[in-house]
């Protein structure tokens, strides 16, 4: 399993609130977020030093830099925190879920 997943952990991605900025790809110190192409919104990953600021409590810097704050990210297991209480609330598909890797990664589709 994956990182976020072995840790309970997930993120959300609205992808209607994104303006397609790309200021979470700038603030990627580890050159691991890029613009999709056909989209013109960012993807992402789970880099080193982003598994290093969640160890220790911190936001990856994607989700710390958005500025309309479309990316959220936490513990899914904890039905308490920011990213359940928005799971919760919204209707989420997993992303690339038929490929059968397990994701954590949600995209918001209807509030």
């Amino acid at each position: 399993r994956d990182y976020y997943a072995s840790r309970g952990l997930g993120d959300v991605y609205k992808r209607q609130r994104c303006m397609g900025c790309n200021y979470c790809i700038t603030a990627c110190p580890y050159d691991a977020r890029w613009s999709n192409p056909l989209t013109g919104l960012p993807e992402k990953c789970m880099g080193e030093g982003c598994q290093k600021l969640v160890a220790e409590g911190k936001d990856p810097a994607c989700v710390a830099a958005c500025p309309t704050n479309a990316r959220v990210f936490g513990d899914i297991l904890d039905p308490e925190s920011a990213i359940s209480r928005e799971i919760a609330s919204s209707r989420t598909v997993k992303l690339l879920e038929e490929k059968g890797t397990l994701p954590n990664f949600f995209v918001e589709v209807a509030k």
